[in-house]
């Protein structure tokens, strides 16, 4: 058995106002220098692998310079807020505008 991939999430959480925020890995409550540590103590040399590729191969950092983002553009929570705004109290917020709901649906526009 071997780890192939990890991924890393950090955040932090404030006591007072029992919130948690998200936040860059190394940056909030989570032991992410702990966590690193242990994968390389344990022989995990993906980290360096990949941050090597990256230094040695021109090709390999442009491609990861230039790569879209997956999950979207930066701006989903600017888009959420908007859609809030414009949503009336006790509307539900799941309501799919865009498509037909089907009849089985327990928010039935015909009502």
């Amino acid at each position: 058995e071997h780890i192939a991939y990890i991924h890393i999430k950090d955040g932090t959480y404030d006591e007072e106002t029992g919130k948690h925020t998200c936040c860059y890995p190394g940056e909030g409550d989570g032991d992410v220098k702990r966590i690193i540590n242990d994968l390389v103590g344990t022989g995990y040399d993906g980290i360096v692998d990949n941050v090597q590729r990256l230094l040695d191969d021109p090709d390999a950092y442009a491609e990861m310079a230039n790569a879209v983002n997956p999950y979207g553009d930066g701006d989903a929570s600017s888009k959420i807020v908007e859609v809030l705004a414009d949503t009336a109290l006790g509307e539900p917020l799941l309501l799919k505008r865009a498509l037909p709901l089907r009849s089985t649906s327990p928010y039935d526009p015909a009502e």
